[in-house]
């Protein structure tokens, strides 16, 4: 009776995207199981004008493609809150797995005390620093919370603080669990969600944990967005190399 209870519970899961062709299909293939099973389930793909093939992949899946003027994954989030129809949103990176049953853990932890949440992560790799950066989001910080963990809340709560604030474009995870955090609680899931070392590899891992380690300080300080991005983009070394932090 309380499986049947907590699986009325609707879900919508919001992918922002761009240029996600590599990693894309995997994720939608792993959630087609959960699709097929769950009839309280939904899947929307935002993509934010991407040129390879990302748009047909969604389109070929099955899922809801929407698409956002703006390479924003702020704004594309919030595209995506609009459109859905669930009661609990989760947000989803497209080189993240969640695990098989997020959608039951997801359900079991959310009442009216715990509104919202995350996941623990583990990367695709055995690299030390790496580890240690996983451990590093695990530990229940107060306001560091960052967008590869799967951040999921009531669609209610969503509205009532506001949303993604369109001016961060780094540390926007970070920055709307802080305001979520004033109004509800939040739990971190004992269950880990997988995660593509790609951008380690990609920028350099010491490198991009120098810059994560900054630029969180910086947020802490309380660095307006518009330089908090700025700073980002010099530690990482060009623009070009990342567009996103997480």
């Amino acid at each position: 009776m309380e499986n049947e209870f907590l699986r009325k519970k609707k879900i919508s899961v919001i992918v922002p995207v761009w240029n996600e062709e590599k990693y894309l299909p995997v994720l939608l293939e792993a959630l087609d199981a959960s699709l097929k099973s769950d009839p309280n389930l939904e899947v929307l793909v935002v993509d934010g004008g991407s040129t390879d093939r990302t748009g047909e992949i969604a389109a070929n899946h099955g899922v809801k493609l929407l698409k956002s003027e703006i390479r924003s994954r702020s704004v594309q989030c919030n595209t995506g809150a609009i459109a859905a129809t669930g009661d609990i949103l989760l947000f989803l990176h497209a080189d993240c797995m969640p695990p098989f049953d997020f959608p039951d853990q997801i359900r079991k932890n959310t009442d009216r005390k715990i509104r919202s949440g995350c996941f623990r992560i583990r990367y695709e790799s055995g690299n030390l620093w790496l580890r240690w950066n996983a451990k590093y989001k695990d530990w229940d910080w107060s306001l560091l919370r960052f967008g590869d963990q799967g951040l999921f809340m009531d669609a209610s709560l969503f509205r009532e603080c506001g949303g993604y604030k369109k001016e961060w474009k780094v540390m926007e995870d970070a920055e709307i669990v802080r305001r979520i955090r004033r109004l509800a609680s939040f739990k971190i899931l004992d269950s880990s969600i997988t995660v593509s070392p790609r951008k380690f590899y990609e920028i350099g891992t010491m490198r991009l944990q120098f810059s994560y380690l900054v630029c969180s300080l910086l947020f802490l300080a309380g660095m307006r967005p518009q330089c908090l991005e700025k700073a980002y983009r010099i530690l990482v070394g060009s623009e070009k190399k990342s567009s996103r932090f997480h």
